[in-house]
């Protein structure tokens, strides 16, 4: 594993489970909390109009610069969804560690449709590129309880 560094990465294919994760381990760390498609979406709050007016090009121009200024965050938990982190894996690449929430395929919810499409691609890619994989099962304190142990066992 890379050099730990002053922010934690977290993902999850299951973004209901993984930021609120996220957000209830900054609390108990009292570290900040960054959502990364949050603040997209309020840099970018008219995203439509952006992409009709200027076009893709800007809008990713745009979305990256956000998400740069994420990443740059210190003593912060970071949530990223699968897709922000699949396409500007580079910004991220500097924060460890990153942690993969794996939530069971048969715990998904069904809102996750393309998560759960290409879940074994998916999973298979997360566990790859993030330092830490926890397996969880929910949202509750047993799981950021098994969250905090494996960083202190295997970090």
């Amino acid at each position: 594993m890379k050099n730990l560094g002053t922010s934690i990465l977290i993902t999850s294919l299951d973004n209901s489970v993984g930021a609120q994760l996220a957000e209830s381990l900054s609390n108990l760390l009292g570290m900040h909390f960054a959502s990364c498609k949050d603040i997209v979406e309020y840099d970018l709050f008219d995203s439509d109009a952006i992409l009709n007016k200027c076009g893709v090009d800007y809008f990713e121009k745009r979305e990256k610069a956000a998400l740069a200024a994420v990443a740059a965050y210190e003593n912060a938990i970071i949530y990223v969804d699968y897709d922000l982190m699949k396409n500007n894996l580079a910004i991220f690449n500097d924060i460890h560690p990153s942690i993969f929430l794996c939530i069971a395929k048969k715990k998904m919810p069904k809102t996750e449709v393309l998560n759960l499409l290409a879940y074994e691609e998916r999973t298979a890619y997360l566990r790859d590129i993030c330092d830490l994989t926890v397996e969880v099962s929910g949202q509750g304190k047993s799981a950021l309880t098994k969250i905090v142990k494996e960083i202190k066992e295997k970090l």
